[in-house]
């Protein structure tokens, strides 16, 4: 079943045109790899799929609904555009913990400033909004289990190495159940020994129901872990195919002579 449809995106900053026309879709439970090099459009990708930046340009469909239509010139308000990033979870490359957090509290702020919002009216509203805290508080402890920091959980986030900041991270976007879970360069600010054991959770979340977008820089991994890898150069996407067919047969010289490069 499809979950995504990008149809036409462009996107340019100033005279720079960054995204030059992407189409691709994206069936539920698939994992898709997006490589390429620096410049080439992926992370400013990224950040449209999770409305940080608005296309000039294009549609984003997510399910059956459009998200997004450069046609539309109404303006989004704030709950609406909330609403469309929260099926978009997204792990950034530099963490962008709140410092000022315990880890624990980095998880469940998003979802109780959400909870907030629906102001109690009586008494037994008030005790559901209780336990609703509750079942987030326990929601939380779940997934830092999960990512191996059940310990970590009253620390802050500078008392942890890199990779289990990232880690914090990837299960700060999994609180909020995000239709899609995007990862943007998630082990390009750590060392070697650091990056496996963020490769390792992310592995451990392809279980076949995640859909997730992958844009990285680790090449064996995309092979492993993709139903389908994207290679972008200059704004468009230069070639697609299984992992088998990108690394192992592709069509573009450009891909080739990316991959060459890698290898």
């Amino acid at each position: 079943m499809q979950i995504l449809n990008v149809s036409g995106l462009r996107k340019s900053f100033k005279e720079q045109e960054v995204l030059r026309g992407i189409d691709f879709t994206l069936q539920r439970g698939e994992i898709l790899s997006i490589i390429g090099s620096s410049g080439s459009g992926k992370t400013t990708l990224l950040r449209c799929l999770n409305f940080l930046e608005t296309p000039d340009a294009g549609t984003i469909t997510i399910g059956d609904r459009v998200a997004f239509d450069a046609a539309d010139t109404r303006k989004l308000t704030a709950k609406e555009k909330r609403a469309r990033q929260l099926q978009m979870g997204l792990v950034f490359q530099s963490f962008n913990l709140f410092p000022h957090f315990t880890v624990k509290k980095n998880l469940t702020i998003a979802s109780e400033l959400r909870l907030k919002e629906e102001k109690p009216q009586n008494g037994a509203e008030k005790a559901t909004k209780k336990a609703q805290l509750e079942a987030i508080d326990r929601k939380a402890e779940e997934l830092l289990s999960k990512v191996g920091l059940a310990d970590k959980a009253n620390d802050y986030p500078y008392a942890l190495s890199g990779g289990q900041q990232q880690r914090v991270a990837i299960a700060r976007a999994l609180m909020l159940d995000p239709e899609i879970l995007c990862f943007d360069e998630p082990t390009s600010a750590l060392d070697p020994e650091l990056t496996g054991e963020v490769l390792r959770v992310i592995r451990s979340l392809c279980d076949g129901e995640r859909t997730m977008i992958i844009v990285t820089h680790e090449m064996e991994f995309a092979r492993q872990i993709s139903h389908r890898v994207i290679y972008m150069a200059d704004g468009v996407i230069e070639e697609e195919g299984t992992p088998e067919e990108v690394f192992g047969n592709p069509k573009s010289p450009k891909t080739r002579a990316f991959l060459s490069v890698k290898d």
